[in-house]
Order: structure tokens, then sequence, then C-alpha cells
């Protein structure tokens, strides 16, 4: 390449840290287990191209490949937990398409189509604020917990999506028999036992509380949540879903612009990966909510 065109290629257009600061990783997921001052890119014709294959994105690898081309030092993007993969693709939209995010909600009172503009520095900042270890209390131990990965998610989320279409699938038969309400019911007892796999996955650990006892076995951890009276898991899951509302995105506050209501509401600002950077808002990928 000629001198002049390689004083002209991508440079980096911010230096961001990971909420986690590395907390949960371990070596090879970023480069020299350096978390903090990472370089950021914007997208390059490739990425965009990625973006529009289905395929890719569906399956999480687009995300992948675009985190691995936009932020070089994240070696192993399938290892991120949620929010510093929303922290980074965030970052990977300021660089590509500036730090102002459109936003468009309907009123909760007269339901007149609002637009405004979100300043994403400020949502970045929110991250770093964000508690790095978690637990909850129940009886005498204290299950330790950690957020999922985006491939744990992404697992979790393809699962999901597959049960659900099976569901809609059935509802659309029009003679129901008895074959059918017991494969519907099956679904649901998948789903079900989903949602349990999915909030247990959040625990690394149970100790004893006044004890030095302790348990990281996952299959070990499982079968004991599994297996044990429904007080540890609904205490497990009211304190995932704590823990997803308070790593999720900030609600965003708007004023109705119709000349006759003056109505402020809050939306929320969502991060779909599918249509990350071709949308005006995105969806979460929080799983228990």
């Amino acid at each position: 390449m000629s001198d002049f065109l390689k004083s002209r290629t991508r440079q980096p257009k911010l230096f961001i840290d990971l909420p986690s600061y590395g907390k949960f990783y371990s070596d090879g997921v970023v480069q020299d287990n350096t978390f903090s001052n990472l370089p950021v890119y914007g997208m390059n014709a490739m990425d965009e191209i990625m973006l529009k294959t289905p395929d890719a994105l569906f399956t999480g690898e687009s995300t992948v490949n675009i985190i691995k081309s936009c932020v070089p030092n994240i070696l192993d993007p399938w290892q991120l937990v949620g929010y510093d993969i929303d922290h980074v693709l965030l970052s990977i939209r300021i660089a590509t398409y500036g730090e102002k995010m459109p936003v468009t909600s309907n009123c909760t009172k007269c339901s007149n189509e609002n637009h405004a503009e979100a300043d994403l520095n400020k949502v970045l900042e929110t991250f770093l604020s964000l508690p790095i270890e978690n637990h909850v209390l129940i009886k005498d131990l204290k299950l330790n917990l950690t957020p999922l990965s985006y491939r744990q998610m992404t697992d979790f989320s393809h699962r999901q999506y597959a049960l659900e279409k099976q569901l809609i699938q059935i509802s659309k038969q029009e003679n129901a028999d008895t074959a059918l309400d017991k494969q519907k019911q099956d679904i649901l007892n998948q789903l079900t036992n989903l949602n349990l796999e999915i909030a247990v996955s959040y625990v690394s650990s149970i100790t004893e509380v006044n004890g030095t006892e302790s348990e990281s076995d996952i299959q070990k951890i499982r079968e004991f949540l599994f297996n044990n009276d429904a007080e540890f898991f609904n205490s497990l899951t009211a304190k995932v879903q704590e823990m997803s509302k308070a790593w999720s995105l900030p609600d965003f506050n708007i004023v109705c612009g119709d000349e006759n209501c003056d109505n402020e509401y809050t939306t929320k600002l969502r991060v779909d990966y599918a249509s990350f950077f071709g949308s005006n808002s995105f969806r979460s990928r929080n799983l228990m909510s």
C-alpha cells in the first residue's frame, strides 16, 4: 500500500475500559490481559457486509467478527459477559456513526410518535458504575453470581427461539388433538426447564455464610438447585432479574412533542445485535426479564 494511503487507514476513534475489568476472564480473552484503554475503530466495508448476512447474525458470528475487527485487542468476544458486550457494541456504534443515536417512541398518554436523540457517551458512563460481583443469601448459604458470557446468552437464545417457534406452529393447527396437546405441554415443560437452567447458570459457587465449606462444581450446584425447595429457585430468579435490570441500558426520558400534550415519559434503549447498526431502537438480550 502506498505511504499516502497508509496514512489514511482506519484509526481508533475512542478508547474504552471494559466495565467488568476482566473479573471473569481467563488468559486469551483480551490481549495481554489488559482491560483498560482499548482502542475502538469504526466499522469497515467488510463489517457492513457481515451485517447483511442473516445466518451469521442469528448465530452471533457477525457480532463476534465485528468486535474482532473494530476492537482487535479483544481476542475472544464469545467469552465477554453481557454488559461488556453492550459497552463494546455501543462504542463501535459511536466510532462508526457518532455519539448521537435517534430514538423513536410513542407517547404513553396520547400515542403521538416522538423522535429524540440519545447521547451514547452518557450511556457508556453508566456501565462503568455497574456492580461487578453479586450474591444472594438463602438460609445459611450464599450463592455467588456472575453474568453470562455472550456464548451462553447466544446458546440459550437459540434454544428459547426454537421452542417458542414450535409453540407457534402448534397454535396454528386448526384441528387440535390429544397428541398435539401432549406435544404442546412437552414444549412448555422444556421452556420451564430452560428458564431454570438459565437462572442456575448465573451461579458460580455456593458457600456457607457462617462456615468454611464451598462448592464450585457446576453440575453439583445444578443438581442441588434443581432438586431443592422452590424457595431457592424463587430467590435466585428474583436476584437474577434484579441483576439483569441493573445491567441493562438505562431508561431514556422523552417529552411528548404534541402541542396538546406535555406528557413526560420514559422509554427503553434496547440492544438488538441483529439490527444494532441499522435500527433506531434495540432489543435487549436479557434472558430473565
